[in-house]
């Protein structure tokens, strides 16, 4: 059986390719003179502390430090975003291959955040009671594929948005049409979203 700590330096060790393993490493470097807990949640490293603090991950091009609560830090040198344009509360801190990690900036917004999360500050969803407005060509696509039309017609409201606004998320018609083929695949397959990232 792994430990927290063996889980999380296995996958840095797997995700962590070159440049991508060095920041992974300096951001753990950081969380370690922060007042949180390291644990793996969705498949990641996640820091907590009175709920979750801070996640870490590394995509095809880029690592992601994200703040679960973050649209409750004071940002002050403008480094946060969205991941897609609709996420409400969480924010995150991309890095790309040639970027310098200021490490003591982002223990500057981690500490922050930490305090944000111990004094409550933390974003509740919103009940969803409604469906997002679907787009056209992914109804067409789902018309078409009867398995992943049964899949999706028989999530919950919030997966079937989580779908939904991440294709209207894209702002070329390439990228929606490339985000609608995918999501087929994987109501196809049975599978919401985000299932990469739950256990």
């Amino acid at each position: 059986m792994f430990t927290t700590s063996e889980k999380v330096t296995a996958y840095i060790d797997k995700k962590g390719e070159g440049w991508k393993g060095e920041i992974l490493h300096q951001l753990r470097d950081v969380m370690k003179n922060c007042e949180v807990e390291e644990g793996v949640k969705w498949g990641v490293p996640t820091y907590m502390n009175n709920g979750n603090v801070a996640s870490m991950a590394a995509f095809k091009n880029h690592v992601a430090l994200w703040f679960h609560h973050g649209v409750f830090l004071s940002d002050h040198e403008n480094v946060l975003s969205t991941s897609d344009g609709t996420s409400e509360y969480m924010r995150q801190w991309r890095f790309q291959e040639g970027d310098k990690v200021d490490t003591a900036l982002v223990k500057a917004y981690m500490d922050e955040a930490v305090e944000n999360s111990k004094a409550g500050k933390k974003g509740k969803a919103k009940p969803q009671t409604e469906e997002e407005p679907i787009q056209p060509a992914f109804a067409e696509a789902l018309k078409n594929a009867p398995k992943a039309k049964q899949t999706f017609d028989n999530f919950s409201l919030a997966k079937k948005n989580e779908y939904i606004k991440h294709i209207a998320a894209a702002k070329r018609q390439e990228t929606q049409l490339k985000r609608i083929e995918k999501s087929i695949g994987y109501l196809e397959q049975g599978l919401d979203l985000n299932h990469k990232y739950r256990k």
